[in-house]
């Protein structure tokens, strides 16, 4: 699971990034 998570570090930053405009 950590090796899947360190592969892709921008799904979670896209994830963020999404919730944020989201919500503005």
């Amino acid at each position: 699971m950590e090796n899947s998570f360190m592969e892709s570090p921008c799904t979670l930053e896209t994830i963020y990034r999404a919730v944020e405009k989201s919500l503005n």
